[in-house]
Order: structure tokens, then sequence, then C-alpha cells
């Protein structure tokens, strides 16, 4: 509830100083997909293909419209998945996510090109493993194995806009807190590992409101 708190706050503080400044407001879609996997679940690779979508909105913090910041609210599909290369058993881990990315921007003078960073809060809603085509979703999250209900993460952002409506997104997002504790290694048997989420995000932009002045 504190950081639901805090993330209302301080997206009042970031319209307040929109309204104030006047100088960037923009409103629009983000559609693509996640290609992710999971520290910590004895595999490795990008494996796990899911959506990433939602609304976003952003505002400028200069006159210049140099920096501006950025608040997402998306549906988000991690997780990962072994392939015959990186395992001998055939599994898939889904973990989908209510998300709320913040972040501050930097657009290049030049034009089209941003690069930002921030952090995001999300909300799990749904998680489910299969194992050789069986839902063992009860065993494999249930008692102490059970994920956290909430993930923090990293984010590392770079986009370009080919016109003021289009563009092209790139981000990559870590965990910072674990999200569930793995007792049962196979590759490190008598240790528990701290799992984190790793996504790559590669995403349209549609942008259908806003102004620059």
């Amino acid at each position: 509830m504190k950081n639901i708190t805090f993330i209302l706050f301080l997206y009042c503080v970031i319209c307040s100083h929109s309204v104030q400044a006047q100088q960037l407001f923009r409103a629009g879609f983000v559609g693509g997909f996640n290609f992710s996997q999971i520290d910590g679940d004895d595999i490795a690779g990008y494996d796990k293909i899911g959506l990433n979508g939602g609304f976003m909105v952003e505002v400028g913090l200069d006159e210049e419209n140099k920096w501006s910041a950025v608040m997402e609210i998306l549906y988000s599909q991690k997780g990962s998945r072994s392939t015959l290369n990186n395992s001998v058993i055939d599994f898939k881990i889904s973990m989908d996510y209510a998300e709320i990315p913040l972040l501050i921007r930097f657009h290049d003078p030049k034009g089209g090109l941003t690069f930002g960073a921030g952090v995001l809060l999300a909300r799990s809603v749904n998680n489910k493993f299969i194992q050789s085509g069986v839902d063992l979703t009860d065993s494999f999250f249930g008692g102490n194995n059970a994920p956290k209900k909430w993930e923090i993460g990293g984010i590392i952002d770079v986009a370009y806009m080919f016109s003021s409506k289009f563009g092209l997104n790139f981000r990559f997002t870590n965990s910072i807190p674990s999200i569930r504790t793995n007792c049962n290694s196979l590759l490190f048997p008598g240790d528990c590992l701290r799992q984190r989420h790793r996504t790559l995000a590669l995403r349209a932009i549609f942008m259908f409101a806003g102004e620059e002045e």
C-alpha cells in the first residue's frame, strides 16, 4: 500500500510540473513482446516469449524538452522455458504481472533517439508451471516455493521515434530483490538460489494525443 501511495504521489508531482511548464505532454499505447529468463532456474537463455503492452504518459521536465518523465501501466508476461539445448527436462514457467514503470528519458537534440532509465513496480496476477505437458503449478509454487506478490526492478530503455506518432522501443529489466527462492536446484544441490526476472522487450510505440511547444 505504501508503494502505491508513493507512485500516486510521484505521478501527481509530475502532472503538476507539466501544467506549470506546458512544454511537453504526450500519451499513447505501447505493445510488443518480452523475451525473458529467470536467474536461478538451472537454465540459461531468453527463451520464454510473452506479451508486453499497455498505456503510457510522458511529460517534459525542461523548456528544451531534452528531459522527460514517463509513466506506464502494462500487462507483462515473464518467466522461462527449457529447450533441448539447455535442459533435459521440458518445462515452462509463466509469471504474469500488472506493471507500473517510471522512467526519466533523455531526448537526443538531433531528434528521434531517446535514452531512459528507471524502476518498475509489478503485482503478480498469474503463475503457471508446465512440465512435459503436465500442469504442476500447485506443487511447484506451493508452500515455501511461492513467489512474492510484488516485484521491484530496474529499467534501461532505448527508443527511436520515426515520427511524432510512431516509434520502436527496446528495454531491459532486471528484478532487484529476488522474486522467489529455489531450494531444489539440480546444479547447486543444497543451496537455495534467489531467483530474479531478466527481460528483454521489443515494443512499438503509438502516440495518439499530446503536444510539443
